[in-house]
């Protein structure tokens, strides 16, 4: 019982790393909200855009194609 719980918990920490690894660059993390709310292939074939506002506040984010669009 106790050799179950020490991989379970192996394989959550794992699984945990993997996850932050994957949302440390913006472009990485916009795949990996798109992965998680239930399209990975999209995920995947996208190419997010850096995309610089003119508005007043000059925000800036990663923007995808219409080609890839979903409803996240």
């Amino acid at each position: 019982m106790k050799k179950f719980v020490k991989r379970l918990l192996m394989g959550l920490f794992i699984v945990i790393a993997f996850i932050l690894i994957l949302s440390i660059s913006p472009k990485l993390s916009v795949r990996t909200t798109m992965a998680f709310s239930g399209h990975p292939v999209k995920a995947i074939m996208c190419d997010p855009k850096h995309i610089v506002s003119d508005d007043a506040f000059g925000e800036k984010y990663y923007a995808i194609t219409d080609r890839y669009w979903y409803r996240g």
